[in-house]
């Protein structure tokens, strides 16, 4: 059994570089294209702001899930555990259902609080990036749950790679961007998102 968790520790140490070494790639790639424009300057501040008000809120459901389910399952079996998964799920999506709407329809009032120091047309494409990177929350917030399933089933290599999904579709779409308009470059964040969520949700579906 050493061997066997000595072994998944190294294969989780190497997936890990490969991510990491992915996310370097995706900056690099920005960086290439677009600078230090103000194209980057919406793109960065319209992905950080969901993150910033939201994703500690998710982070948090998504901890208490996993010392939760562990408690449902031993004392109620697995059919009340996969039950109370799909409650905190349906939670989970009606939940940032509602906070993408209001990114979608406030956008420009969001960029007013949280980037007042953004005019013209800077002000603009951030909230245009805004309606998209607040409707991404949608996957991401599932997918934190899907995560936490997986890693309490004993699989923590298919979440590290569920990112690999991630990296690679914004990487895409940057250079899709660069050759079509910049306004493309956003739906990289929802196209990845929603492959990882694709990915990391069969791999759970096949857990159970």
């Amino acid at each position: 059994m050493s061997k066997k968790v000595a072994y998944t520790l190294f294969f989780m140490v190497i997936m890990t570089l490969i991510s990491k070494f992915l996310g370097f790639i995706r900056e690099t790639v920005i960086a290439n294209y677009y600078g230090t424009s103000y194209i980057v300057d919406s793109y960065v501040m319209a992905v950080a702001i969901p993150s910033i008000l939201f994703g500690g809120i998710f982070a948090a459901i998504a901890t208490a899930y996993m010392p939760t389910l562990s408690t449902v399952q031993e004392t109620e079996g697995k059919i009340k555990a996969n039950r109370f998964t799909s409650q905190i799920i349906n939670v989970i999506l009606i939940l940032s259902i509602i906070v993408s709407v209001i990114g979608f329809v406030f956008s420009d009032q969001i960029v007013a609080i949280f980037a007042s120091g953004f005019t013209g047309k800077t002000a603009t494409l951030t909230s245009f990036y805004i309606k998209i990177s607040f409707t991404y929350v949608v996957f991401t917030s599932m997918s934190s749950i899907f995560d936490a399933y997986m890693q309490y089933e004993g699989s923590y290599i298919k979440p590290i790679v569920s990112g690999y999904f991630y990296n690679a579709a914004i990487i895409l779409f940057v250079v899709i961007s660069a050759l079509t308009s910049h306004y493309v470059l956003a739906f990289g964040i929802l196209a990845g998102a929603f492959l990882r969520l694709i990915f990391i949700g069969v791999s759970a579906r096949k857990k159970g």
